[in-house]
């Protein structure tokens, strides 16, 4: 009677089920760890992940507010977010090689532009802020200061106009953490770090190293943006429903900033 029962569920419901399985709408989406406050995992894991998130769920893993804001835009597209949260350097090239879909939060450049599609709404704003021990080089006040000693960067990261010029003055170390940046900096491996202001800040508030550095003079600001390869053939697509999702959580009053 069991068999007879689950047979005739399978031969009822399958079809069904399999036609509204085809039907749902997906959208790859690569994003980075270690973020705050825009994108971070729960308990800092830096481990690369998959999850698949279903139309009003959440992910179990990823925080933050450019998460939130694209999550709940993607959502009310109706869309299942097919999720990749690893470091930035891999998401950056499997999102440029048409592999997934969309990749966010992106800084603008003129470089990015001719690689990318990009979103018409903005996810969040980043000011770039050089940082060195507290009682290292009081005698400076910028970057520009600094020429020829030993500069961090997050790998992959943008940083603007000043520094594409000027780089080449300083001796780089590229990094795949902002902790490990700061540590670094601590034990004079490094002469300054060059970061996002509200990113760094934030992480070195919850290391409880209020007060070890210094910033030097900032040198500018940008937008961060969801972004579709123009290789991909259904990135634009997907590009498309976030900024219409957007618009539509705007008008329901939901804060995405």
């Amino acid at each position: 009677m069991q068999r007879f029962s689950l047979y005739f569920c399978l031969l009822f419901w399958g079809p069904w089920l399999l036609a509204a399985e085809m039907n749902t709408k997906r959208v790859s989406a690569a994003t980075l760890y270690g973020y705050p406050p825009f994108t971070y995992t729960k308990n800092n894991n830096t481990k690369s992940f998959r999850e698949t998130i279903l139309v009003g769920q959440d992910s179990k893993k990823l925080k933050g507010t450019s998460w939130q804001c694209f999550r709940q835009a993607m959502q009310q597209q109706g869309y299942v977010i097919e999720l990749i949260v690893t470091n930035w350097s891999r998401a950056y090239q499997e999102v440029q090689k048409g592999e997934i879909e969309l990749l966010f939060p992106t800084a603008l450049n003129s470089n990015r532009l001719r690689i990318f599609h990009y979103s018409a709404n903005v996810l969040n704003r980043i000011r770039y802020v050089i940082y060195t021990r507290y009682n290292a080089f009081l005698d400076k006040h910028s970057i520009a200061d600094l020429k020829g000693l030993t500069i961090g960067v997050m790998r992959g990261f943008e940083y603007g106009e000043f520094w594409r010029k000027n780089k080449h003055q300083f001796e780089v170390y590229p990094l795949d953490h902002i902790e490990r940046g700061l540590l670094m900096l601590d034990k004079a491996h490094l002469d300054g770090f060059l970061g996002y202001e509200v990113n760094w800040d934030l992480t070195i508030m919850k290391m409880g190293k209020l007060g070890h550095y210094r910033k030097l003079k900032h040198l500018g600001e940008n937008n961060e943006f969801v972004v579709s390869s123009k290789k991909s053939k259904t990135g634009l697509e997907k590009l498309k429903a976030f900024d219409e999702g957007f618009q539509q959580i705007e008008a329901l009053g939901i804060p995405c900033h």
